[in-house]
């Protein structure tokens, strides 16, 4: 955009020509107006501007007066106009520029773009951001970088959105105050605030004016004060989107978050001093973590800091870490409180959405999906209090559908439940969200795996919202989405006296974590479960929760302990007359043996688990224990009695449909061939196994049967595919964190290890 210096010169106006445009403009007279007056006023004005009167300057005022037929009245305002022309009337209204700013290099960048020709590429950007996150500080700032690139001049205004009062400026107001800066006499200002904002675009129609709006609350607020012509930018700041103001006049956005670490350093680096901030690198982490790098946070406790500057700033982070909630960060300013900065976003959301956001900072995970949402507000349908919360920039939608609280307003948000919310309704809150993860879990983790022994879930309570999952594919996207809101959510109900929801929860995520090796979770997840059977004195559930703590203590190579747990699963199952689940833990005890090397202990138990399969009836637990069987006693030499038993279990798990157990089935009849040095046959059905897992997602068995077809591919002398079968392994089971993975990978850097087979 071209400055005005830049553009054709014309003749310079005459005084007297300046005066009556001015006057004009004073008066909120349009052209057509003037050329509407009487003929004598016409004329007058002509040879006014054309300079064919050449009377001293108060005769030609008094013509002009005669002419508009002026009352006395405006007849001194007309004079005080023209003793007011060649005066610089261009407002000059930023903000002193923020003392020690730091960072926010991206949207500066997009900021702080120089512009050209006679139009902006974008007229009006909208900053939005949380309470707190800098987005006053970010436009003042900018806008300072670039008051040189507009020479007609920066508006300012407050439009106090999100102000302490509850009254957020009225657009007229704030238009009064524009047209003021502009030159336009109070007197003069129309009433009417469709004619003020008419006014105002005509007055910046020619000009080169940069506007900040700073603090809006809603598009209608803004709108009158958009600028009509090309020439002008306007930079809105706001605790909500604004997105009216996106799709409908054609304004662009630049979202805040915290900052990032290394500008969080420097903030504070610059706030506290550079030597002092390179001291203490431990305290300088801390205080960004105990701040969420969060701008407004990390000032006040550079304040703290500066004005003890003979303080470590050790003891600055010792007073966060030990502060209650958000005292730490409270100060004599209340503009600059933290838990009063908060509040303002907080009256200003419906009671609904308030209600949710109490009930986040109290008992959601990381982050939240709709349906949990909706079960923790006990409303059917929680989105649009989800996204008036997103517009008010108190929750984040991280994802599609996911959303998540900042550290310091969960603490905020929990301080309002505990002081507004009665204990029942957060109880019952609580409930409900664990009854939506529940009841979606359970039904997930039987799509998974429908061949487990099932368990009865607690039943739902009312404004319960469930997931509408039906698909294998479904239910893994959806454990995996959850994952760590399913974690949190056993935590939740462990700590709260939701003993039955802790255990079940548990129980539904044992073949997901297995599958993708998430071992460690499913230790924590069943040891904090098996505390809650214990106290709710639930048998069932302990005798469930000793059997998932003593699998997974297995996977990570526990296997003592692991023993013990399922030895125990295996007395309390028997105690209450549970054949089916008493079966699954002879096989459990199986599998863990044979890792053990106690091949006829684990075929003991194997058999034990068909002969009570046998007697309940139960096919796809015989197809199981038949392959367990026949794995058993390939691994003591007895092939002939092994490819029986696989062949009988793979002809039943095709008739029920169970791939898990045909992947299982082909895997131990990849070991026999391969005893028996059918290699070909071996590789087929380890092939048949992989192919089967992979469809199923579960890499633990993935990575095992790829060990396999090295350990084939090694012995039938093809040391290259067995290298890249067994490098496959070793990745994925380093990826699982299994220990295992390094005796893979041993394989291949050992050259003896495939020659061996020759």
């Amino acid at each position: 955009m071209a400055t005005d210096g830049c553009r054709p010169r014309t003749a310079a106006p005459s005084p007297v020509a300046g005066l009556v445009l001015a006057w004009r403009q004073r008066l909120f007279l349009t052209q057509q107006e003037l050329a509407d007056s009487t003929g004598l006023a016409v004329r007058t004005i002509r040879r006014l501007e054309s300079g064919s009167i050449r009377h001293p300057r108060s005769e030609s005022l008094r013509l002009l007066a005669d002419a508009l037929r002026l009352t006395a009245d405006e007849r001194k305002h007309l004079v005080a106009a023209a003793q007011g022309l060649g005066r610089d009337t261009t407002p000059r209204q930023l903000p002193p520029d923020v003392v020690g700013f730091a960072g926010r290099r991206g949207p500066l960048s997009q900021l702080a773009v120089e512009p050209t020709g006679d139009t902006l590429l974008a007229k009006a950007v909208v900053i939005c951001g949380m309470a707190g996150v800098g987005k006053t500080a970010l436009a003042v700032h900018a806008a300072h970088q670039m008051a040189r690139w507009f020479p007609g001049g920066q508006l300012y205004v407050n439009l106090r959105g999100f102000d302490p009062s509850g009254a957020p400026m009225a657009a007229t107001d704030a238009l009064r105050g524009f047209l003021d800066a502009l030159g336009v006499a109070q007197h003069r200002v129309p009433a009417d605030l469709h004619a003020q904002a008419g006014l105002y675009r005509t007055l910046l129609a020619t000009r080169q004016v940069l506007v900040v709006l700073d603090n809006a609350s809603t598009a209608e607020q803004v709108r009158p004060l958009l600028p009509g012509g090309p020439r002008c930018l306007v930079l809105i700041t706001s605790r909500s989107s604004l997105s009216g103001l996106l799709t409908g006049d054609g304004a662009c956005a630049i979202s805040l978050d915290p900052l990032p670490i290394a500008e969080a350093q420097e903030l504070l680096a610059l706030r506290v001093g550079s030597d002092r901030a390179a001291a203490e690198p431990r305290a300088v982490d801390e205080i960004l973590g105990r701040c969420a790098r969060l701008p407004l946070a990390l000032a006040i406790a550079a304040a703290r800091a500066a004005t003890r500057p003979e303080f470590p700033l050790a003891a600055i982070a010792a007073e966060l870490r030990d502060g209650r909630g958000l005292d730490a960060f409270d100060n004599d300013d209340p503009a600059t409180s933290l838990r009063t900065v908060f509040s303002w976003s907080y009256r200003t959301i419906s009671a609904d959405s308030a209600r949710l956001l109490r009930g986040l900072g109290l008992y959601a995970g990381p982050d939240i999906g709709v349906a949990a949402a909706a079960s923790l507000a006990g409303r059917p349908r929680a989105r649009h209090l989800l996204a008036e919360l997103v517009r008010a920039h108190l929750v984040t939608e991280r994802a599609p559908g996911r959303y998540e609280l900042h550290d310091l307003l969960r603490i905020y948000a929990a301080e309002l439940a505990c002081g507004h919310d009665p204990d029942a309704d957060r109880q019952a809150a609580a409930h409900r969200m664990l009854d939506s993860y529940l009841g979606t879990a359970v039904r997930a983790a039987w799509l998974l795996n429908r061949h487990r022994v099932p368990i009865t879930p607690t039943a739902a309570e009312a404004g319960v919202t469930v997931e509408p999952i039906t698909t294998a594919k479904q239910a893994i996207t959806w454990f995996t989405t959850e994952h760590a809101a399913l974690i949190a959510a056993i935590a939740l109900a462990r700590r709260d006296g939701f003993d039955h929801h802790a255990w079940q929860l548990a129980w539904a995520l044992v073949d997901y974590l297995d599958r993708r090796g998430h071992w460690l979770d499913w230790v924590t997840t069943q040891r904090a479960a098996l505390t809650s059977a214990r106290r709710a004195d639930d048998q069932a559930g302990q005798a469930h929760c000793h059997r998932g703590l003593g699998r997974a203590l297995a996977r990570t190579g526990r296997y003592r302990p692991a023993y013990r747990h399922l030895h125990r699963a295996l007395e309390l199952f028997a105690g209450a007359g549970d054949l089916a689940s008493r079966a699954r833990t002879h096989l459990d005890l199986s599998w863990l043996l044979g890792l053990r090397g106690r091949d006829h202990d684990a075929l003991d138990h194997a058999q034990q688990a068909l002969d009570l399969y046998l007697t309940t009836g139960d096919q796809d637990g015989q197809a199981r224990a038949l392959n367990a069987v026949g794995w058993d006693y390939a691994r003591i030499g007895h092939y002939q009695h092994a490819l029986d038993c696989c062949r009988r279990a793979l002809a039943l798990h095709r008739r029920i449909g169970d791939r898990a157990g045909e992947a299982a089935t082909w895997d131990s009849l990849g070991l026999i061939n391969l005893r028996l040095g059918r290699f070909r046959r071996a590789a087929t059905s380890y092939e048949h196994a992989l192919a089967r897992y992979r469809d199923l997602g579960d890499r633990l068995n993935s990575a095992a049967v790829l060990d396999n077809i090295g350990d084939v591919h090694s012995a039938a002398s093809d040391r290259d595919a067995a290298n890249v079968a067994w490098l496959q392994a070793a990745d994925i089971l380093a990826e699982l964190g299994d220990p295992r993975a390094d005796h893979v990978r041993a394989k291949v850097l050992t050259p003896a290890s495939a020659d061996r087979g020759r």
